[in-house]
Order: structure tokens, then C-alpha cells, then sequence
């Protein structure tokens, strides 16, 4: 079933947190109507480059799904210290206070992956043997060479945007609500209560062809750079900017080369929805 035949049960009852600070994924999830928050967490700094390598080395569906995990459940620890503290904090979108039954937490990570070119001017010799991926990812420039170097790369080529999505719709409990303990239910204590957490983990993929040297020449390059738009961005450009002028074809969901891909997302809450509908009406 559509999420929007859901939208009022999910104006109703459940509390939607936003995982990311990112301005695109707040602005596309608000085309939703639904009064959301965000929280934030800092997990990503935390990681060492050693573990983020370990992560990319699995591929970038794999990569992003496992990044978002980790953020629902960074996100979700913020959550509940703030409830233990019996703190609540007025939407941004509605000014409503959250007192829901339900908690939808979505997090999500974005990244660019890009075939290596299997010539012998491939980087590594171990990319061309197979010991190695063969696909290169690309995060968040860490300044102005890396950004130029990605936009390099991506000239006159096609690469794959990928995003990860993780959702958790979990049931809201008493202590939650009100700060105080609850007792467990007899049915809980054996083991025989309805679910109280839904959970959902996809990877969405799009195509995006770059233009050639002659519409994307190096001093086109070094002048996005320098406007300061790719550099909190993966892949080093913003489609929904600037970048824009650099892509000659997309192929797939737009919202999901922006960072958030809305209609897999709809779906998905949908689904988790129809479930907790079920619990609630047991």
C-alpha cells in the first residue's frame, strides 16, 4: 500500500527523526508533509580511515547500508538518553510536542562508485588480478586537489550513485513517554508479546553520465571547486546545482544522485507501517 494512503495514521501516531544534518535530505523528506526532527550523531568521525577502507572494500551497497546502520543505532542511543532525561523537543516542522506511540528513525549514506578502466594503467595491480575490487569509491572531497581529482575522474564517464537507506519504526514505551519505569507485562516476560521494533536496510542505485572535456574542461572543473559547492558532497558535485551542468544522462531516481531517494524510502515506511498498524490493533 502507498504511503500516502498512511500519511494520517502516520501524522497521528508516529514521531519521525531525520539521522542527518544534511540540508537535501531535510528538504526531501519535507515534501513528505509529515512534521519531522533531526538528530545527529558523530560516528562517522569516529570511524579511523582503516575501518572506513574495511567498509568500502565490501562495495558501495554494502558500504552505505552499514554506514546508515550505524547511524540508526548512534541516533537511537541519543534518543533514549534524551528520554531517560524526560526531555522532549518541540518539532522543527510543527512545533507539536513528541509524545506519538511510534518512533520512525530513517538514516542514510551516499557515495559514488566508479569502474577502474581495465587497461594496464589501472592503479593497482591487484585491481586487475582480482584481488581487489574493481570498482573505486568516492565520499566527500577532503579538499580542493581531492575535489578536482574526483571531477577528473568522472569526466566523460558513467558512475553509479549509490545510497544507503536504514529505517527503524519502534514502538514507544511508557518509560519513554513519561520517564518513568514501566512494569513488563506477563506476555512480554514469556516471550509470547507482539513485535515492538520494524526495521528495513536497502541500497538504491542510479546511473549519471558525465559530459566530455569539451563541455567539462579544467578550468570549468577549478571554478566549481571554487565556488565551495562539491565540497560537502560525494562524487565532488551537487546535481540539484552547479553540478547540474556537468551531466549529460541520468538513469534511474533522481532524488537518490541528491542523497535521498524518496520513493524507495515512501515505500518502505509504508510497509513498516502496515506492520505496526497490525501490533496496535492486536
Amino acid at each position: 500500500m502507498s504511503l500516502l494512503c498512511r500519511l494520517s495514521y502516520m501524522r497521528k501516531y508516529v514521531e519521525v527523526i531525520l539521522a542527518s544534518g544534511s540540508p537535501r535530505r531535510k528538504e526531501i523528506l519535507g515534501e513528505v508533509g509529515v512534521p519531522f526532527r533531526v538528530l545527529t550523531s558523530s560516528i562517522e568521525e569516529e570511524m579511523s580511515a582503516e575501518q572506513r577502507q574495511a567498509l568500502r572494500d565490501r562495495g558501495a551497497a554494502e558500504y552505505t547500508m552499514e554506514l546508515s546502520r550505524r547511524k540508526i543505532e548512534a541516533v537511537w542511543a541519543v534518543f533514549q538518553r534524551e528520554q531517560e532525561k524526560a526531555y522532549v523537543t518541540p518539532s522543527a516542522a510543527s512545533g507539536e510536542t513528541t509524545d506519538r506511540d511510534w518512533v520512525l528513525l530513517i538514516a542514510a549514506d551516499t557515495c559514488i562508485e566508479l569502474e577502474f578502466e581495465a587497461t594496464s594503467t589501472s592503479p593497482d595491480q591487484s585491481v586487475r588480478n582480482g584481488t581487489k575490487p574493481r570498482q573505486k569509491i568516492l565520499d566527500k572531497p577532503v579538499d580542493r586537489a581531492a575535489a578536482i581529482a574526483a571531477l577528473h575522474e568522472l569526466r566523460g564517464r558513467s558512475h553509479s550513485v549509490v545510497t544507503g537507506v536504514s529505517l527503524r519504526l519502534e514502538k514507544r514505551s511508557a518509560r519513554a513517554s513519561t520517564g518513568v519505569k514501566e512494569k513488563e507485562p506477563a506476555s512480554q516476560a514469556s516471550g509470547s508479546s507482539p513485535p515492538q521494533c520494524f526495521s528495513s536496510s536497502f541500497a538504491e542505485r542510479t546511473s549519471v553520465k558525465f559530459r566530455g572535456a569539451s563541455d567539462l574542461c579544467d578550468a570549468a572543473i577549478e571554478a566549481y571547486v571554487d565556488s565551495g559547492e562539491p565540497m560537502d558532497k560525494a562524487g565532488s558535485y551537487g546535481i540539484q546545482g552547479l553540478g547540474g551542468l556537468f551531466v549529460e544522462e541520468i538513469q534511474g531516481c533522481h532524488r537518490n544522485v541528491i542523497g535521498f531517494p524518496l520513493s524507495k524510502i515512501a515505500t518502505e515506511i509504508a510497509r513498516l507501517l502496515e506492520q505496526a498498524e497490525g501490533v496496535s490493533n492486536t
